[in-house]
């Protein structure tokens, strides 16, 4: 009789030594001769990486710091007056895949740099608390990109485990149709904490952008379509009337303190819109007016 594969995944999985990459490829061969489209998917996604469309499990939302890169002091606080902007944006939902992750911790280094969108970049430079403004990056520890490997690999151990105990463990890599039937009645994602857990999917913006420069009334519907109320948007008409230019990387004074203003309202929720979805939004719009692009 063959070694059972549960029992080689198992063993996989269980010894930190083993290359996870190799780990994830023997998983996804168990899934998918199993036939359980959703640990296949789930597989794929961390051998392949995470699309923009796709929720993120849990375990991916990675920690960071929020910083600005000061010539003359290297690295510093970022501040733009807000710590529930800051909060927001330093969740970071991380879709590369696991051999970029492996790739990424093979480098020297406790901590690693994160770019941000060049939108979010813009709107952050136009509303920092700085008088010559500093670009910003967000700094990650090494321990939360380990920690996400960590859980891919106890996830499968534990589906593997599972498989066992139902009496799923093959004879080489087949499996009987009583066993492709045990797993298709008892094996579910959704029991296994870890693997997906409670996913949040933030839906961006995705009205076409039809705003010529100077034209608030495309603004106007544009935002509108987002649910900017109708007294915030008066309010960015005066500021624009105000403020007629901008100097192509910082907006003026007044535009810059409601582009603040809105960003606060998507962190503390009273705008129903995601912090970095807010910011690429306004920046879409307002860059748009001004005649300048966002990249």
């Amino acid at each position: 009789m063959s070694e059972s594969v549960i029992l080689e995944l198992q063993d996989l999985a269980a010894d930190s030594r083993n290359n996870i990459a190799d780990v994830l490829r023997k998983a996804y061969l168990v899934a998918t001769k199993l036939d359980l489209p959703e640990f296949s998917n789930w597989l794929s996604r961390e051998l392949h990486g995470y699309g923009v469309d796709d929720a993120v499990p849990e375990y991916r939302k990675v920690h960071a710091e929020l910083k600005a890169e000061n010539p003359y002091h290297g690295q510093v606080p970022f501040l733009i007056g807000d710590q529930r902007v800051v909060d927001k944006l330093c969740n970071v939902e991380m879709r590369e895949s696991v051999p970029a992750i492996v790739q990424l911790l093979s480098s020297k280094g406790g901590t690693f740099q994160l770019t941000l969108p060049p939108d979010i970049v813009q709107v952050l430079m136009g509303i920092q608390k700085s008088y010559a403004p500093l670009y910003p990056v967000r700094i990650v520890e090494r321990s939360e990109f380990a920690n996400i490997l960590e859980a891919v690999r106890t996830a499968i151990l534990e589906w593997a485990l599972r498989l066992e105990k139902e009496g799923i463990v093959g004879e080489g890599v087949r499996f009987s149709s009583q066993e492709r039937e045990r797993a298709a009645a008892n094996i579910r994602i959704q029991n296994f904490q870890g693997i997906l857990g409670n996913v949040s999917h933030s839906s961006v913006a995705q009205q076409i952008v039809n705003i010529q420069q100077g034209d608030f009334d495309g603004v106007r519907r544009y935002l509108a379509q987002n649910r900017v109320t109708d007294t915030d948007i008066a309010e960015l008409e005066v500021a624009l009337q105000t403020e007629k230019e901008s100097n192509g990387s910082k907006f003026g004074p007044q535009v810059s303190s409601w582009i603040g203003k809105m960003v606060k309202k998507a962190a503390d929720g009273s705008w129903d819109m995601a912090v970095e979805t807010a910011a690429h939004l306004l920046a879409t719009a307002l860059w748009a007016y001004y005649g300048h692009g966002v990249g």
